[in-house]
This record gives structure tokens, C-alpha cells and sequence, in this order.
């Protein structure tokens, strides 16, 4: 089998995807989409944001009962701690991100002690 990259996919189930032309070798991918929580409830008593970032999902919520209250100072006040706090994991997510894209052993190895080495140009 030739290795290609694949160019076609279509959605399979709610959790994977059907990918062509196959490849003879194992390949790793990436999606973006959006996520939808499930709502919280006495069954469902966390999610991502409850768990990974609980200040913004504080200030989120105070600030919809600050509007649902008509309080427009106290709306205007959440808000400005909402935006800093959200402009706040966008950078850590940003920084996760990037992170990702260069693996790297989770032990220590013996390479890692080593003094890096300098390509040398081309002499033409």
C-alpha cells in the first residue's frame, strides 16, 4: 500500500470520523470544533469549566444575574472581572496549545544532558 495523506473524511458516529485514502502508517490528527457542556445539575455536578477554570464560571454567572437584576453598575463591574479573567485562560490555552506541538519525553533522558550541536554552513 502506498503511504499517502489522507484528503477525504466523513463524520461516522457522533465520536469518530472515516478518513481516505488510507494510509499504510499510523497517522495522529488534530479538530477544532465546539464544545457543548452539558449542563449542571444534581447528576451532572461538574464539567471542564467548573473544574479547570471555577473563577470564570463564578464571574460568568454573576454576571448574568447581575443583568437578569437590571444592576447595570454591578453588570459593568463582572463584566470588566470576567473579560480579564477570560483573556487570562485564552493565554493559558494558547500557551497548551503550543505546547502540544512539540512532544517531549515525561522522563528525563540521557539526551537531554547533552550540549546541542550547531549545523555548520554549506561551503559553495
Amino acid at each position: 500500500m502506498v503511504n499517502v495523506q489522507p484528503i477525504y473524511w466523513c463524520p461516522n458516529d457522533e465520536f469518530s470520523a472515516l478518513i481516505a485514502p488510507s494510509s499504510a502508517v499510523n497517522m495522529n490528527f488534530s479538530t477544532v470544533g465546539t464544545i457543548r457542556f452539558t449542563p449542571l445539575s444534581s447528576t451532572n455536578t461538574s464539567n471542564f469549566l467548573s473544574q479547570y477554570l471555577p473563577d470564570l464560571y463564578v464571574a460568568a454567572a454573576l454576571l448574568w444575574l447581575a443583568g437578569y437584576q437590571r444592576d447595570t453598575e454591578l453588570q459593568a463591574q463582572w463584566e470588566k472581572t470576567y473579560m480579564g479573567l477570560l483573556n487570562s485562560a485564552v493565554v493559558e490555552e494558547a500557551r497548551k496549545k503550543f505546547a502540544d506541538m512539540f512532544p517531549r519525553p515525561s522522563k528525563p533522558t540521557g539526551l537531554t544532558n547533552q550540549t546541542p550541536q550547531v549545523a555548520q554552513p554549506s561551503q559553495t
